[in-house]
């Protein structure tokens, strides 16, 4: 898989998470009485989001570190793999309950987010994301890295964790029919997103993903 279609990859799961999170915030301010879970899971979106960022930078200031270090690909591509599945659920999740949200009188909209609003897969939801943010930070410790021994020991002390995030990823697979890629560096062909043309065009750099990338940040304030 190209470095920029990585880069792509996760812009496409960080804007996920960032416009849930905008939304969520958006009905937080409108409805004072809403449901605590939805300012919880804003929260640790706006998390999952900024981490997610982190790795962003980071690939967009050494696009060939998996090249570089290759014996991180493994716990990179299950990480990212699992941000990817869960950001397919959550996007699906928020298109339903969202459909219809500020429509029609305050007390209708309301109404029928209460509806829509399931706590038992919002905690889940959540309890996945903290799960994944465990992962996340482990990520962002090997890209920092220099040393491939260090690399190498650090994997194998988290060999565990992430395989019990590989489990769950698949878990999530079957129990929320999500459709998602195998693996984060099979998403060239599979959901396609507005950002694939820059991966798709030879003459985008880092600096013009990176660039946009900063737009869509900025522009949803959270």
């Amino acid at each position: 898989m190209h470095p920029l279609s990585i880069t792509t990859a996760v812009f496409r799961i960080t804007t996920t998470c960032i416009t849930a999170a905008k939304k969520l915030n958006d009905i937080r301010n409108a409805w004072k009485r809403a449901p605590v879970t939805v300012a919880s899971l804003c929260s640790q979106l706006k998390l999952t989001g900024a981490s997610l960022s982190q790795i962003q930078n980071l690939l967009l200031s050494d696009a060939d570190v998996l090249q570089k270090k290759p014996t991180l690909i493994e716990a990179f591509d299950t990480t990212l793999t699992s941000c990817l599945v869960l950001s397919t659920w959550l996007e699906k999740y928020m298109q339903k309950i969202t459909r219809g949200v500020f429509g029609g009188s305050k007390i209708t909209w309301k109404m029928k987010f209460k509806t829509l609003w399931n706590e038992e897969e919002v905690g889940q939801l959540l309890e996945q994301l903290h799960k994944q943010q465990g992962a996340i930070s482990v990520l962002l410790g090997l890209l920092q890295m220099d040393s491939l021994s260090e690399i190498k020991n650090h994997v194998h002390r988290h060999e565990r964790y992430l395989r019990e995030i590989f489990r769950n990823t698949q878990h999530l697979r079957k129990a929320h029919s999500i459709e998602a890629p195998e693996s984060i560096f099979g998403t060239d062909e599979a959901n396609g997103s507005i950002f694939s043309k820059f991966a798709e065009d030879p003459h985008t750099d880092d600096r013009s993903l990176e660039d946009c990338f900063e737009s869509v940040v900025l522009g949803s304030k959270v």
